[in-house]
């Protein structure tokens, strides 16, 4: 009887092991097995109004600007990186506001802002005149984004002319009056 048992004993175990192999010989037997990729593009946009070009000053130093009004382009002005369409806006902090006393203020609105692709850029977008004000207005705007496109920025201050500013000047010692505000250019997806 002992030997029964032992018998069935020893056929137990060479099953369990046989059957533990058969498991890891299984194991082994996978072939292949897959890995998810992924490209993540999350969205950038930058600009950057060119360093040497971040004051533009309308000079009236003649009869003339008094009598036509003044005009600044500046080339290359601003440089735009985009992943995919954008829209640049231009907004003045406020009106014209003399540096000491006096002179009161000149309206903001009365200079425009134009835009047109700059040198060698092909992702031109469309383009729209502003008349600054301190709501945002739309400057340019792309369908398509791109790396370093460059475009060229027209201030116009015609509507200064027929002797608008004359009375502007103040001071008494003969130095030049100067009026300020800041130009805030932004960007978006579109």
């Amino acid at each position: 009887m002992k030997t029964k048992y032992f018998l069935i004993g020893i056929v137990v175990v060479l099953g369990a092991m046989f059957n533990v192999i058969s498991v890891k010989a299984q194991e082994t037997q996978q072939k292949e097995d897959k890995v998810t990729l992924k490209i993540r593009l999350q969205p950038i946009q930058t600009i950057v109004v060119t360093p040497g070009q971040k004051t533009v000053e309308f000079l009236y130093a003649s009869t003339g600007n008094y009598s036509t009004g003044a005009t600044e382009s500046k080339a290359d002005h601003l440089t735009v990186f985009s992943t995919g369409g954008f829209e640049v806006k231009v907004q003045a902090k406020g009106d014209f506001t003399r540096e000491g006393t006096g002179g009161g203020s000149i309206p903001v609105s009365d200079v425009t802002v134009s835009a047109i692709a700059g040198a060698g850029d092909k992702n031109v977008g469309a383009f729209s005149q502003v008349t600054l004000s301190t709501a945002a207005g739309s400057l340019i705007t792309a369908e398509k984004g791109g790396r370093d496109m460059k475009y060229t920025v027209t201030y116009d201050n015609t509507a200064g002319g027929g002797d608008k500013y004359i009375d502007k000047y103040i001071a008494s010692d003969m130095t030049e009056s100067v009026y300020t505000t800041e130009v805030t250019y932004t960007i978006a997806a579109k």
